[in-house]
């Protein structure tokens, strides 16, 4: 018999529901818990290789509690450890209100929200998530929309305040390089020389192998002085970026009539009616000519 209450949502957060009455006898219950976690997480991964999730608690009265903000995880034989060690030293942080045995509100289910981690793509996607998913516990609903192991776009949206936002991959509207699409489309200023952090401490942020870099860097020991060359390196690249889709927009509209924002992918415009009528309308006039 499973412990757990398992909905597997598509383009959207899933959630794992566990029933805090199969676990009243165990001593450790969020450990057993997490325990039961991983095997389901593991179940249902198909060939995924981490996760990102966020627990939270829901009461007999109702009221739901987040126990931390959403967390990227690798789905191996560290997940156990990594994970219980994160909730323990949260709860130990938190006020008894939080904890199991309660006895003024009682905790009746353990439950995750999580979405599987596209492979290969582990630290974009946390990166990515660890800010989006925040807007979850705000109230916004968050859409995605994949194709096989590969993230289209991301709606985010919360209908009663009339705000909706859609992210997209612009890799996937453009399949080049920033450096090389800065020199097609004429940028006056592209792409920057990237930064890279070389020197003394601060381990998270320095690159100790180089060898993955097929480009030109900028090796820099002084960290103060690599904070503010990266900021100014990631502010080009929206820039460029943003630069780019215009003009890519204003192309494609002038020559086809389609708007690329309704698209998420350069294959999916080629659908639209609007340029199916451009051609025959270029068909016609040629035919005129001859």
């Amino acid at each position: 018999m499973k412990k757990y209450i398992l909905t597997l949502i598509k383009n959207r957060f899933s959630e794992i529901s566990f029933p805090v009455r199969f676990y009243s006898r165990k001593s450790n219950i969020i450990l057993s818990i997490i325990k039961d976690l991983f095997k389901a997480l593991l179940e249902n991964s198909g060939d995924h290789k981490a996760v990102y999730i966020i627990g939270k608690y829901k009461y007999s009265d109702g009221s739901i509690r987040s126990l931390h903000n959403a967390v990227g995880i690798r789905l191996d034989d560290k997940f156990i450890k990594e994970y219980y060690s994160l909730i323990k030293n949260i709860l130990d942080e938190k006020s008894n209100d939080y904890k199991i045995n309660s006895t003024n509100n009682p905790i009746k289910y353990v439950f995750f929200n999580f979405f599987y981690i596209p492979k290969g793509s582990e630290g974009n996607y946390v990166f990515l998530f660890k800010n989006i998913s925040k807007l979850n516990s705000q109230g916004f609903k968050i859409e995605f929309i994949k194709k096989e192991d590969k993230i289209i776009s991301i709606k985010i949206f919360d209908r009663s305040r009339k705000i909706s936002i859609t992210l997209k991959d612009s890799i996937l509207l453009l399949p080049m390089s920033l450096a090389k699409l800065s020199t097609q489309f004429k940028l006056e200023k592209g792409k920057l020389t990237e930064p890279v952090y070389v020197g003394e401490g601060h381990d998270e942020y320095k690159s100790t192998d180089l060898s993955h870099y097929s480009k030109d860097i900028e090796r820099i020991d002084d960290f103060n002085v690599w904070l503010n060359k990266i900021e100014a390196y990631c502010a080009q690249d929206c820039i460029a970026l943003y630069e780019v889709l215009i003009k890519f927009k204003d192309l494609i509209f002038d020559k086809f009539k389609i708007n690329i924002v309704k698209y998420p992918t350069t294959p999916s415009s080629k659908s639209s009616p609007n340029k199916a009528s451009s051609k025959k309308s270029s068909s016609k006039k040629s035919s005129v000519k001859k």
